[in-house]
């Protein structure tokens, strides 16, 4: 499995702070992209493997490991496309192998979105993901 770099998108997130999962023992060894948060509501994701779910269109880049596989397509998406690029990123999903981890590891703070172009707070988030059991295919 390739090394694993975290690195946070934005300086507005948080780490929220379960137990360490071992995600290097469950991300499938072929991984594209690796979200340790997200918004995924747009297209719910599928259990992999007790700690690890594929998504399709995960938005709200809370923390994001990115495979060398995937620098050229991302690239190439931000310069052909005038959205932001939590977007670009998730239309991408749908044809690599995007994970992320259950329970999220990190999320973000409230502040300026220059994606909303005002103050969001993803509150909302956190408390949804831990109101629920891990997802199972009978939540989603």
């Amino acid at each position: 499995m390739p090394k694993i770099t975290f690195m946070p998108l934005s300086d507005q997130y948080k780490k929220i702070g379960p137990e360490p999962i071992p995600i290097s023992k469950e991300v499938p060894e072929y991984w594209d992209l690796i979200y340790f948060g997200g918004n995924h509501f747009v297209t719910m994701p599928t259990k992999i493997t007790e700690h690890i779910f594929r998504v399709y269109n995960t938005v709200c880049l809370h923390g994001i490991a990115i495979n060398h596989t995937m620098y050229d397509k991302i690239i190439e998406a931000n310069y052909k496309i005038n959205r932001p690029t939590d977007c670009n990123i998730g239309d991408l999903q749908k044809s690599c192998l995007a994970v992320v981890t259950r329970p999220h590891l990190c999320w973000q703070r409230e502040g300026y979105s220059d994606v909303q172009t005002s103050v969001q707070n993803y509150e909302f988030l956190q408390k949804f993901e831990t109101s629920i059991p891990l997802w199972t295919s009978d939540i989603w």
